[in-house]
């Protein structure tokens, strides 16, 4: 028997997702940011 997974979103990362959408961004292009920006980070 599968377990249901709920998953819930922040309401600032659906902003985010929502003004990149705006901006012509592609699902692609955003993963590819916050790709980046996490290795950014790690330094």
């Amino acid at each position: 028997m599968k377990k249901k997974v709920e998953h819930t979103l922040d309401q600032e990362w659906l902003l985010l997702i929502k003004e990149a959408k705006n901006l012509g961004m592609s699902k692609e292009e955003v993963k590819v940011f916050l790709l980046e920006k996490a290795q950014k980070n790690k330094v």
